[in-house]
């Protein structure tokens, strides 16, 4: 339902998954000779294996709630997010040898490779540090931003990693909702084969609830004549009976 109205994430996807996989086992748990009823509801549960295999390949262990957080598609699923990710992945790699490079360099052991949603990613040192990037360097280190205690700084190299960084982050969410929203096409497209196993399965569910009930506390089906005579003999109250009990 929650996929249908376009309010479901990637866990709903997996629920479906995991219920295709539970009425598989039920249906081979339910036996033949079976009453008319539950005849009836082992009938409705339908292998859907084409979708169930494909959500278990497309789905990753760890799911996020809502699919715009990404990293809900499972590794190989598609070699274009796979690239897409190393090079996102690959980038951060790079940002961390830019980083221990640019410290060498400089003479400056505390230099760090920050990032923000403002300016991106960008070197920060300490105010006593500034000069040693300020001066000389061919003028590499390019100034961005002065606060209280420290100052940040920019190269090419940097800033073009980060435009590839967040590139290659932004192109891979858009493959994964892609990706989403077709899964979720094909869920939707079976809802009246899923809804009908859902029932089932709730049929099913109800029996076998009943049916360990009457064996635990000893109850018999009823024998019921036609006449207009209402007379109840040995009758129990299964309510009273078990408030009784406690």
């Amino acid at each position: 339902g929650r996929l249908s109205l376009g309010r479901g994430g990637p866990r709903e996807l997996a629920n479906i998954r995991d219920g295709i996989a539970a009425a598989d086992a039920l249906r081979a748990a339910l036996l033949d000779g079976l009453p008319e009823a539950l005849a009836e509801a082992r009938a409705a549960l339908q292998p859907q294996d084409a979708l169930a295999s494909r959500l278990r390949r497309a789905l990753a262990t760890d799911l996020p709630l809502q699919a715009r957080d990404g990293n809900f598609v499972a590794a190989g699923y598609s070699a274009e997010l796979d690239e897409q990710r190393l090079l996102r992945d690959d980038g951060r790699r790079v940002i961390a040898d830019m980083q221990a490079r640019y410290a060498a360099e400089t003479g400056v052991a505390s230099l760090k490779i920050r990032h923000n949603q403002v300016i991106g990613y960008h070197i920060e040192v300490t105010a006593a540090h500034a000069d040693k990037l300020a001066q000389g360097h061919d003028g590499r280190f390019i100034h961005r931003q002065s606060l209280g205690g420290a100052v940040r700084y920019t190269t090419v190299e940097l800033a073009e990693m980060d435009r590839k960084i967040a590139e290659a982050g932004d192109r891979a969410l858009a493959i994964e909702l892609a990706i989403f929203q077709d899964l979720v096409a094909e869920t939707t497209g079976r809802a009246e084969a899923i809804g009908a196993i859902a029932r089932a399965m709730a049929a099913v569910d109800i029996a076998s609830s009943l049916a360990l009930i009457a064996i635990e506390r000893g109850h018999v089906r009823p024998a019921v004549d036609r006449s207009t005579e209402f007379r109840i003999v040995q009758g129990r109250h299964p309510v009273i009976e078990a408030a009784l009990a406690s």
